[in-house]
This record gives structure tokens, sequence and C-alpha cells, in this order.
């Protein structure tokens, strides 16, 4: 994650001195309980409920493979 030299810090909004009840309710606005969980409450496992995107579609289609083109494959490891 980081380098050795490098020491990461993450500190909850409730230990910062300007980041007040009237803040929070200022960020929370437009926020999903998801975003909210995540982005201020560094609460990861609330934050994902068994989706990872969940503007994701979730209708099927076939995809027909063609062995005369490249294929690519990926995997998202961040949660």
């Amino acid at each position: 994650m980081y380098p050795p030299e490098i020491k990461g810090l993450r500190y909850h909004r409730t230990e910062h001195p300007f980041y007040d009840t009237k803040w929070y309710e200022w960020k929370c606005r437009g926020k999903s309980k998801e975003q909210i969980a995540q982005e201020l409450e560094i609460d990861y496992d609330t934050a994902i409920i068994g989706r990872v995107y969940d503007m994701f579609p979730t209708e099927k289609s076939d995809v027909k493979y063609n062995p005369q083109l490249p294929m690519y494959v990926w995997m998202d490891n961040s949660h």
C-alpha cells in the first residue's frame, strides 16, 4: 500500500476538531447509506452490502466467443 517510510494514518471524523454534527449532516446530504458508511464512517462492511456496483446491470446476455479475437479478463479485488 505505502512504502515502508510512509505511515498512513486514518482517523474517524469524531476525532477531528472541525468535524462537528453540523458538518456531518451537511456531508450526508444526498448520499446513500452505503456512501455514508464508506466515505464518512470508515465502515466498509456496511458500505458493501453484498454488491460491488449498485448501478451494474443485472440482466444477462449471451456473448459469442470468437477465438480469432483477443480476450480480456479483469477482477476487482478492492472488496
